[in-house]
């Protein structure tokens, strides 16, 4: 077997691994958070994983330096991709069924490119607008079957559509912000500074 061929095997196998393990994912959050409060579930999560990837940058000698250009873009993205999506995410999938959850969390390309196009003056072609068109009369086909649970119960949906965009931004910011330090270090640093108002809201509202 040639090195393309070996490359597009493993691409193919990680593609299904993340597929399998992020559609596994929504119900054992649901489970999650019908027995853990919303924001001490969030809290260890963020918590374990912060930590544990910092760690694993330092073990391997990833500098964890943060330069100071960077501090305010990183704090941006961190209140995006993790103050945001998490809290937001964990409230939806405890109000609805996880299902819908994921769907609606997965409008985040169509607020994503409505954002970057409001932010970064990214051009909307004739193309993205058509994918957006093509993307929302899916959404539509999978939502409205579902619609009158929808506006009897629309905390859930609301806290998953709050996540989509959250999530969106924080997006859009790792795009309009340059950061030089190592992507895992990054991760680690948006997972902790963005757990901050989570681990205090765990403080005060979860007994």
């Amino acid at each position: 077997m040639n090195d393309s061929s070996s490359r597009n095997r493993t691409g193919f196998l990680l593609l299904v691994s993340i597929t399998l393990f992020w559609g596994v994912n929504w119900p054992a959050m649901k489970l999650s958070v019908n027995e853990v409060p919303v924001w001490a579930f969030r809290t260890i999560c963020l918590l374990v994983g912060g930590i544990g990837l910092l760690a694993i940058c330092r073990a391997f000698g990833v500098s964890l330096r943060v330069p100071h250009e960077e501090r305010r873009p990183l704090l941006i993205a961190a209140i995006g991709n993790i103050t945001g999506w998490h809290l937001f995410s964990a409230l939806g999938v405890h109000y609805m069924q996880p299902g819908r959850a994921s769907i609606l969390a997965f409008t985040m390309p169509l607020w994503a490119a409505v954002i970057a196009a409001l932010w970064t003056q990214e051009r909307l072609t004739g193309l993205t607008v058509a994918a957006l068109a093509i993307g929302g009369a899916g959404l539509a086909v999978l939502v409205v079957p579902d619609w009158a649970n929808i506006v009897a119960h629309p905390a859930g949906p609301l806290f998953m559509i709050l996540a989509a965009i959250s999530w969106a931004a924080g997006t859009v910011a790792l795009k309009r912000y340059r950061f030089t330090m190592p992507t895992a270090a990054l991760a680690g640093w948006q997972m902790l500074l963005g757990g901050i108002p989570i681990f205090v809201g765990a403080v005060l509202f979860d007994r």
